[in-house]
């Protein structure tokens, strides 16, 4: 009896030292599937903010901006207007040029992909896992994905517990181990028990952009509601 009490004993010792299979971390795959389907809610919202961008050597620029976004269903549609110019859609409409006065003129010309706010890259191919790492005293686990037509690889880190990316470094096959951009949430807040980015800092070789949104309206959708206007009115916090 005293041999079978104390091998209990060593039994309970050994199994809350070693979790076992239960504690065992998922697969990669099936945290970004779980991370994914948190941006496949049917969402709607508008985002008014502003747009930073500094070169080196140069002046400080800012420009108004307002960005509508429909995410889930068929996948992500935005609009995004800066500066009060013509608006840049996702997905971009076929033929579609960007004229120098427009928004997506002057989006490229800051580093700011309207896909990158919209995290587009979360739906690239994973690849691989990198160690953990920690971004603003929050743990994350870092995936490694490339883009299904193979033009950039990106490295994201995600927040484990919130299943929202906090930072993603870019590479090109060209650019080989030099990052030619990095995105990085500075502040995100929740939102009727939605997730967004308040603050998005972007850099690359030679310039800095920042991406602030302060008046936010953000919500579920309904299957069929349509992508919301730049101008649609918005209530003020």
């Amino acid at each position: 009896m005293k041999k079978h009490w104390i091998r209990g004993l060593l039994t309970a010792a050994l199994l809350a030292a070693f979790p076992l299979a239960a504690e065992e971390e998922e697969s990669a795959a099936h945290f970004l599937e779980r991370v994914r389907s948190r941006q496949q809610a049917e969402t709607r919202g508008v985002l008014e903010g502003t747009l930073q961008y500094l070169r080196k050597g140069g002046r400080m620029e800012e420009y108004p901006c307002v960005l509508a976004i429909r995410l889930g269903g068929a996948g992500a549609r935005a609009r995004m207007s800066v500066d009060g110019r013509a608006p840049v859609e996702l997905p971009e409409p076929a033929g579609a040029k960007a004229e120098e006065a427009s928004s997506a003129a002057l989006l490229a010309r800051c580093g700011v992909r309207l896909g990158d706010l919209t995290m587009n890259f979360l739906g690239y191919r994973l690849t691989g896992e990198a160690p953990s790492e920690t971004v603003r005293a929050v743990p994350c686990r870092v995936l490694e994905l490339v883009a299904p037509d193979g033009s950039e690889r990106a490295r994201v880190c995600i927040a484990r517990d919130y299943l929202f990316p906090l930072k993603a470094v870019f590479f090109t096959e060209a650019g080989g181990d030099e990052p030619v951009r990095t995105l990085e949430i500075a502040s995100f807040k929740q939102q009727n028990g939605l997730y967004y980015a308040e603050l998005i800092n972007l850099r690359g070789p030679d310039w800095r952009s920042r991406v602030t949104f302060r008046n936010v309206q953000l919500a579920f959708a309904a299957p069929g509601d349509p992508l919301p206007s730049p101008e649609e009115p918005k209530e003020k916090p």
